[in-house]
């Protein structure tokens, strides 16, 4: 099975994490992982990844010339390397006819392989959708998107490869950010969804792109739906938004599945994540933790593994005795809440300026090369 990430060297602890996951609920998956990259990913960086995969899987790096998206827009939350997907075909070997992208702030819960084997026809993607009513309406004025295209999130995507590189026409893609570019607020989504929306396959949100806003509604306002029934129900749990289970305050329930992947992990001696979102893999551990917090000594007989746990448990009690004494103010509570289920689509001004100096004129550019595409799979 093909894999594709975009990421940094800061998401690889949740890499980790999300390949681990996969591994332990499908025991004779094979992953042949490929990561599209700037400079800033060494082979040092994935020494850990490396081990995790160990006999079931390869990883293969592939460096992308990021100088053809100098113009593409751009933020802190959205880097250059969520446009890599929207190319992957380019820069990914020719042998291979499909991957499945995955966002790396994601849990595996259940076997992959129904729907990597799914019929594509001549299907750009495949992948769920969150958004329905006014957000999509608002989505079609704002994208010029087809009425019955689906808006889709695009962390769950599997992509065939084969049709893309025949038809997908970059120039357009590249002419669609320009005419658009005081519009995109999740640039790599919009996109996809605005251009390809007819050669979109539908997947079932609740199996294959589960998140804490979805998990929200269908308990509150739909079929009070349980943790239960995720377990049983949902084969991705993903951590979209802000809202990270490896961060402190967490809202919501489902970083219980994301607890478990991390305790899973540290049982098979892999790595584990602090509360406060620093990894450390194996043998430094506790050098690693030792950065971190003073109190832990970074050597000697009482600076063993059991300790170290029984201390990172007893932080995270803290921690969540505290923040359970937090009671937000009311307006506090409104805007958390209007943030978390309609954000980004309904608190900005149609068509939604943004500074010239983030969305700079744009003249017409080659794709960017990718570098070390690797062994073929």
């Amino acid at each position: 099975m093909n894999l594709l990430m975009t990421l940094d060297r800061n998401y690889i602890p949740q890499l980790n994490v999300m390949l681990f996951s996969a591994l332990h609920c499908d025991s004779a998956a094979h992953f042949d992982v490929y990561l599209l990259h700037d400079e800033g990913l060494s082979e040092e960086d994935v020494v850990g990844t490396r081990v995790l995969l160990g006999q079931r899987g390869e990883l293969h790096l592939i460096r992308v010339d990021e100088d053809g998206l100098a113009d593409a827009p751009t933020s802190d939350r959205y880097p250059k390397a969520i446009y890599y997907r929207i190319f992957a075909a380019k820069y990914l070997p020719d042998t291979l006819d499909r991957v499945l992208y995955l966002d790396p702030d994601i849990v595996v819960r259940q076997s992959l392989r129904e729907l990597y084997a799914m019929p594509m026809g001549t299907a750009f993607f495949a992948a769920a959708t969150h958004i329905r009513g006014f957000l999509h309406r608002f989505n079609e004025l704002r994208l010029d998107m087809d009425e019955d295209s689906p808006y889709i999130n695009s962390g769950v995507m599997l992509m065939n490869l084969q049709a893309l590189r025949a038809e997908q026409d970059t120039q357009a893609v590249f002419d669609y950010m320009d005419a658009h570019k005081g519009r995109l607020m999740l640039p790599d989504q919009d996109i996809i969804s605005a251009l390809y929306g007819q050669r979109i396959l539908p997947l079932d949100p609740i199996r294959y792109n589960m998140t804490e806003k979805l998990f929200a509604l269908h308990r509150h306002n739909g079929d009070g739906m349980t943790l239960e029934d995720v377990r049983q129900q949902s084969a991705v749990i993903h951590y979209c938004g802000r809202n990270k289970p490896w961060k402190p305050g967490y809202l919501g329930e489902l970083n219980v599945f994301y607890n478990e992947a991390v305790s899973q992990m540290s049982e098979n001696g892999h790595f584990c994540i602090t509360p406060r979102g620093v990894e450390a893999d194996g043998t430094d551990l506790l050098a690693a933790l030792h950065r971190v917090d003073g109190q832990l000594p970074s050597r000697g007989r009482s600076a063993d593994r059991g300790r170290i746990i029984h201390h990172i448990e007893d932080r995270r009690r803290q921690h969540q005795r505290r923040t359970a004494h937090h009671v937000p103010a009311p307006q506090e509570e409104y805007f958390d809440l209007a943030h978390k289920t309609c954000a980004p689509f309904c608190f900005l001004p149609y068509p939604m300026p943004l500074p010239a100096e983030i969305y700079p004129a744009a003249a017409p550019r080659s794709l960017p090369a990718a570098q070390g595409k690797g062994p073929s799979a």
